[in-house]
């Protein structure tokens, strides 16, 4: 295991986690390259994959589909113009998607989502050849574990160039079951999913009380709507977790395209 030190602060990826080997199913990885050059079609992708969570189980579903993008590619004043090649190039990737038959099915809409922080991130400042990034890293101060319960966060992004800065991401395809409608009681939650709130909020916590550091903790999802599941958070003591959506997805592949 690999350990990465910044002054006071040290990142210890798990075992095998290695930010150049990090690896995109090439379904996955032709989506990205698509989305690079035509970010436009981002918003999109997120509501296909919100609304569509099930691999495809014969040509029927497929067409239906493709036939819902076609309907709102029609309709969408930044879509609809563009060239024929261009959407069917983009309706073929999302058909590989969807085809995707090995293990890893009903986890391609999470990887897509994870190339998406891989290659698009941090949101909240720009990443530059000192940005230091990890994967699936736990986080010590001065040699103390930080956060406990034996968590980490999907993608870490921390500078120091100019000033002390992170981005500390968890990926959650859609934000139902990591947070719940306001009013809910937070003991309904699934008990994994709450261990991964508490893990952030301990982390908040703790720089909070010991240090001047304010990492930005930020949950991204492909959900187009999360005011009610912020307010959810906020009412269960977990308002520094910041619930980044479609919207700010897309403002954040914007900035870098």
């Amino acid at each position: 295991m690999s350990t990465q030190q910044l002054a006071d602060i040290d990142y210890r990826p798990r075992e095998h986690e290695d930010w150049s080997n990090y690896q995109i199913i090439a379904c996955v990885d032709r989506v990205i390259e698509f989305i690079k050059q035509e970010p436009d079609f981002f918003l999109l992708l997120a509501q296909i994959m919100r609304e569509y969570r099930n691999p495809d189980v014969d040509e029927e579903t497929k067409q239906d589909r493709n036939d819902d993008i076609a309907e709102l590619i029609a309709i969408d004043p930044k879509l609809k113009n563009k060239d024929a090649k261009t959407v069917e190039l983009f309706q073929s990737l999302i058909d590989d998607l969807y085809s995707e038959q090995d293990a890893r099915t009903d986890k391609v809409r999470g990887n897509v989502l994870e190339a998406i922080i891989y290659h698009f991130g941090p949101k909240c400042f720009d990443r530059s050849s000192s940005t230091q990034k990890f994967l699936d890293a736990q986080i010590y101060h001065n040699g103390q574990q930080v956060g406990g319960n034996n968590c980490d966060f999907d993608f870490v992004f921390h500078e120091e160039l100019t000033e002390r800065q992170a981005d500390y991401f968890e990926c959650k395809a859609t934000i139902e079951g990591t947070a719940l409608p306001p009013g809910t009681p937070i003991d309904q939650m699934n008990r994994k999913r709450k261990k991964k709130l508490d893990f952030a909020k301990e982390v908040h916590h703790y720089f909070q009380t010991n240090t001047t550091f304010r990492p930005t903790i930020l949950f991204a999802c492909f959900n187009a709507e999360v005011t009610g599941f912020q307010k959810f958070l906020a009412e269960n003591d977990l308002g520094c977790v910041e619930i980044m959506d479609a919207g700010q997805l897309n403002k954040m592949i914007l900035r870098k395209s």
